[in-house]
């Protein structure tokens, strides 16, 4: 996922935005039905000793949990 890289391709908060609804839309459209592995993946790259990924990670929870609410 693009959002986990944020550590070795650092965004613009401009350009973090527009993926960040990106995300959005794609998970409006495949969870849970064509992306069934989002969960897994959020929590693999939460629980990761990497910390330059919590940030896409969270990102990517937020928005999950925002279509949802």
């Amino acid at each position: 996922m693009i959002l986990f890289t944020y550590n070795v391709f650092p965004f613009p908060s401009c350009h973090r935005a527009q993926l960040t609804m990106c995300l959005r839309a794609i998970i409006k459209h495949d969870f849970p039905g064509h992306w069934t592995a989002v969960v897994d993946k959020i929590g693999y790259y939460l629980q990761s000793q990497n910390s330059g990924s919590w940030l896409g990670s969270l990102l990517c929870l937020y928005q999950l949990v925002k279509t949802y609410e």
